[in-house]
C-alpha cells in the first residue's frame, strides 16, 4: 500500500497544475503541447521510499508505540499519547527521510546528493513537519 500510495501521490503532484505547487522544482517534469509529461521512473522510485516508511519502519514504529504505551486504546490518554509521540519522534523521521531521499533520486555526486538534501532539509523541513502536524490528527 506503501508503495501505491507514494507513488500515485508523487503522480499527482507532478500532473498538477505549477499553480498549485508552491516553490516547486519540476525538473523532472516536461511540458509537451500544454500538458505536463509523467516520470513514471520517479513515481517508481518514490514508491520504493513509500514501502520502507510506510511498510517496514512504520510498521516497526507502531510495535513500538504498542509495547510502550499499550494496545489497548479505550483511554483517551493512550491514544492522544500515541498521537504525540508519533507527531514528535516518528512525524520528523518521516520528513526528514522524504527530503533527503528527494534529492537522492536527483542523483550526481555524493557531495552533490548532500548539498541538495542539506538545503532540501533547511528549507523545507519545519513547514512539511508541520504540514503533517496539521493533517494527521
Amino acid at each position: 500500500a506503501g508503495w501505491c500510495l507514494f507513488g500515485a501521490g508523487d503522480l499527482v503532484s507532478q500532473a498538477a497544475p505549477d499553480v498549485w505547487i508552491a516553490e516547486s522544482t519540476p525538473s523532472t517534469i516536461t511540458i509537451e503541447g500544454g500538458r505536463a509529461g509523467l516520470d513514471w521512473e520517479r513515481a517508481a522510485k518514490v514508491g520504493v521510499l513509500g514501502i520502507v516508511l510506510n511498510g517496514f519502519a512504520l510498521h516497526s514504529w507502531y510495535r513500538v508505540l504498542d509495547r510502550v504505551f499499550g494496545k489497548q486504546l479505550d483511554s483517551w490518554r493512550v491514544v492522544l499519547a500515541k498521537v504525540l509521540a508519533d507527531q514528535a519522534i516518528y512525524a520528523p523521521f518521516a520528513c526528514g527521510s522524504f527530503l533527503v531521499w528527494a534529492s537522492v533520486l536527483q542523483g550526481g555526486s555524493m557531495a552533490d546528493m548532500r548539498m541538495r538534501a542539506e538545503e532540501n532539509v533547511r528549507k523545507s523541513f519545519i513547514r512539511a513537519w508541520f504540514a503533517d502536524c496539521t493533517v494527521w490528527p
